[in-house]
């Protein structure tokens, strides 16, 4: 199993590379900013709860695309595709996908939601 940020358990991502490249590049191009706007806060766990509360049957994709929406405007996809070597839209993907899957296993770690069984989602 790859290097997992806090609280990820690699339920959901098996590979969290795209985000240490990310905050690496944004690092190396004196961009803390981006590092910090990347973490997760404590209004994303709230965000989810009232998500989960508001849609108790909202299926883990459509809570993933949810997130990734909510992440898209906090990362820079010219610092996303210089870190993955990628297209902006290839990367994007890839590091939001990665940001969604952490926030949702960091979730269920501090139970605020709780996931049926053992999912696994598609590949990149």
């Amino acid at each position: 199993m790859s290097r997992l940020p806090p609280f990820a358990t690699g339920k959901l991502i098996d590979d969290y590379a795209p985000l240490f490249l990310y905050w690496q590049r944004a690092r190396e191009e004196g961009r803390e900013d981006l590092v910090e706007k990347s973490m997760l806060s404590e209004d994303d766990f709230k965000f989810v709860e009232t998500l989960v509360k508001s849609s108790p049957s909202m299926t883990l994709l459509e809570l993933m695309d949810a997130l990734i929406t909510r992440f898209r405007e906090r990362v820079d996809l010219d610092v996303a595709s210089r870190a993955l070597g990628q297209p902006k839209e290839v990367a994007a993907e890839r590091l939001l996908r990665a940001l969604a899957g952490w926030l949702i296993e960091a979730s269920e770690t501090f139970m605020v939601l709780g996931l049926r069984s053992t999912y696994s989602l598609p590949k990149d």
